[in-house]
């Protein structure tokens, strides 16, 4: 039996973030989650982000 497949959290963010026409540094500023790390999730660095420090990527609640 196949495992089912996980969303690709890195393209799911950079998807968000480009739809919203914000830079990955506007988007570090609006959320407190570093440019850097925010890259590396993207990128695909981190499979499964820890919540804390992506809580805001995840709040939808980043002003327009």
């Amino acid at each position: 039996m196949r495992k089912p497949q996980l969303p690709d959290v890195g393209a799911f963010i950079k998807e968000q973030r480009e739809q919203g026409s914000l830079s990955i540094r506007k988007l570090a500023e609006l959320t407190g989650v570093s440019n850097p790390y925010i890259s590396q999730i993207e990128r695909g660095k981190y499979r499964s982000p820890p919540l804390p420090p992506t809580k805001g990527l995840w709040s939808g609640k980043v002003p327009p």
